[in-house]
């Protein structure tokens, strides 16, 4: 028996973990809306790795508690907070423009970010040869 605070008891992790995910994850217009209002002020910061990593936790909370949003509203709702960034926006718009596909979704659009952030890692990394 475990026993959480107000007095609430469970027998098991299992039913802890329903109870907590019938909270967390339920589809009611509060959740809902809170998921859907913390998309909405999603806003790119410098750090890209931060902007994929939280990108990728509302799009599966937003999945989660089924909200249902175009794939095209999504992915030109990331690219419109990425587009400040001069550089970073003409990189992603290039790759998918010179891209085969031209159906674009988020998943592709948080890659070619991933992509981008690698890149520049590396070329920081890189060190000219002492002479």
């Amino acid at each position: 028996m475990i026993s959480i605070e107000d007095g609430l008891t469970v027998k098991s992790a299992t039913e802890l973990w329903s109870k907590i995910t019938i909270v967390l994850a339920s589809k009611t217009i509060t959740n809902r809306g809170q998921a859907s209002l913390n998309w909405e002020y999603l806003n790119f910061n410098v750090n890209i790795e931060e902007y994929i990593q939280e990108c990728s936790k509302m799009l599966f909370d937003i999945a989660g508690i089924g909200i249902s949003l175009p794939s095209d509203i999504i992915t030109y709702s990331i690219l419109e907070n990425v587009n400040w960034d001069s550089s970073l926006y003409d990189h992603i718009i290039d790759s998918m423009v010179l891209s085969m596909n031209s159906n674009i979704n988020p998943q592709q659009v948080l890659e070619k970010l991933s992509d981008f952030s690698y890149t520049k890692t590396q070329k920081g990394n890189l060190k000219r040869p002492q002479s």
